[in-house]
């Protein structure tokens, strides 16, 4: 199996009430996950450290939201 080097980052929506997600240098994005960007920013981080596959990042944030 081939190792891919993944990396996320926070984005943001532009709308009034700024929303941050993460997206993937894949082109992977997911979408509104908090408005807190501290938070998002945390999630990122350990994305970024566990090397999470784009296939499973909205497995991942659904999981970190419920928590």
């Amino acid at each position: 199996m081939e190792r891919r080097d993944y990396h996320y980052e926070v984005c943001s929506d532009g709308a009034a009430l700024v929303m941050f997600g993460i997206r993937s240098n894949s082109g992977v994005c997911v979408r509104r996950v908090s408005s807190d960007f501290l938070e998002v920013d945390r999630l990122v981080r350990k994305c970024n450290r566990l090397q999470v596959s784009p296939i499973h990042l909205g497995d991942v944030v659904e999981d970190y939201c419920r928590r």
